[in-house]
């Protein structure tokens, strides 16, 4: 992950001039996993989620695209 989200005891910093718009930025603050992303207009936009399967996955997974478990996640659901 860049610079763009970083995360320490008092809690996520951004630098929404280091990020790239429409590109979803993440963290995991407080089991939360929140969204970040820089729409076409520059307006910031965050996003919280607390579902605690998705939470573990993300935090286990070694790979920063996000996206691509969130629509893993999203199938698996539909299966269900």
């Amino acid at each position: 992950m860049s610079d763009a989200v970083t995360v320490d005891d008092e809690g996520p910093k951004l630098k929404p001039e280091l990020m790239e718009p429409e590109r979803i930025y993440h963290c995991i603050y407080k089991d939360v996993i929140l969204l970040f992303f820089v729409d076409e207009q520059k307006f910031l936009n965050c996003y919280e989620i607390a579902e605690p399967a998705l939470v573990d996955t993300v935090r286990s997974s070694n790979t920063e695209n996000i996206e691509e478990m969130l629509k893993e996640y999203c199938n698996t659901l539909k299966q269900t």
